[in-house]
Formats: C-alpha cells, structure tokens, sequence
C-alpha cells in the first residue's frame, strides 16, 4: 500500500530531525560529515533554503531550516537521497538509510526560533559527548565566531539579540529546551 503524501509545512521556518534506520550509525568517519555537510550547502543554494543551524550526531541529524513550505520537502529529500547514494556507495550498505519521514516542528515566533537554536546546538552536550562549543559538526562556530561554514546563516539570531556578544551569551546560557523537542516514541532527542 503507498504511503500518504506528507502535508505541506505550514511555517516558514522548521526544526527538522532526519534519523538513520533502526538507529543506523549515519556517520562512521569524519568524511561522511564533511560529505553530509557539502551536501548541505550544495542542496540549500539548489532549492533556496536558508539553514539557520544544524547539528550532525551519529544517528541523526537536526535542521533549523527557513524557506518556502513547498520546497522544504523537496530540499530534504534531495539531502537524504544524495547522502544515501554516497553512504550506500561507500560502506556497501543496501536499501533505506533513514527511518521513516523526517520529524518537523514549525517555528511559529522568534522566542521558540532562539529556544530552539539553542537546544539544537546544545545537543551534542545534552548527549553527554561534549561541551556543546567544542562540537565540531554543528553551527556552534559559526554563530560564535561569526566564521562562514558555507552552510550556516546565522544573521537572524543575531539581528534579533541585537549582536554576536548577546547572542552568545543567550547562547551559553542553560535552557531545557523542552518547546523545542519534536515529541516522537523512540527518537532521538
């Protein structure tokens, strides 16, 4: 039976989380991050989706993306597609690489687009691997040291906080993150 196609987003702006199947380890080696993070940066300048932030741990992924709500479907799918090619290539792994349809959470205001860029950068902490600062596959230099990853736009958040030194500030600061945990039985937090 097919599957029903998935709605539209309704938003502008969207957490997303992509999971590798049955918790499949999406990245073995630091090339499969550099690979998945061209992919980005290719994929976002394709389909015109701006990333606000993003976070590469092992078995999954989490994308603060803006764009018009018909192309973040398009944009992910293209991601997924091209980054299962290569890793299927490489490791000689066959059939699906991700579990299921991506997770997505609309980003409705400015107060849960911080909240969530916050959490979204403090995972690799959360998850017990590091200081979230020190992670090296995710936005948090980009919005530290203001340095071009060629994936990251990071103009919003500080326009919104009025400057980097607030917005690192915001940052570093200790926040739950609880609005911004897409709410799915056995996915990754």
């Amino acid at each position: 039976m097919a599957r029903i196609a998935r709605k539209f987003i309704l938003a502008e702006t969207n957490h997303v989380m992509l999971r590798g199947i049955g918790h499949l380890e999406l990245f073995l080696h630091d090339e499969d991050y550099h690979v998945f993070q061209r992919t980005l940066s290719r994929v976002k300048t394709e389909e015109g989706v701006v990333i606000l932030a993003y976070c590469l741990m092992d078995n999954h992924v989490h994308l603060l993306l803006q764009g018009r709500p018909e192309v973040i479907p398009h944009f992910l799918q293209r991601v997924e597609v091209r980054y299962a090619l290569y890793y299927n290539r490489v490791y000689e792994h066959v059939g699906h690489l991700f579990q299921n349809r991506y997770r997505s959470q609309a980003v409705r205001d400015d107060r849960y687009f911080l909240n969530a860029l916050r959490y979204i950068l403090h995972n690799p902490e959360q998850a017990g691997l590091c200081r979230w600062e020190t992670y090296p596959w995710s936005s948090a230099q980009s919005y530290l040291t203001g340095a071009n990853d060629g994936v990251t736009e990071t103009s919003r958040a500080c326009i919104l906080l009025g400057g980097r030194a607030t917005l690192c500030s915001f940052l570093g600061s200790a926040g739950d993150g609880a609005e911004c945990m897409i709410d799915e039985p056995g996915f990754p937090k």
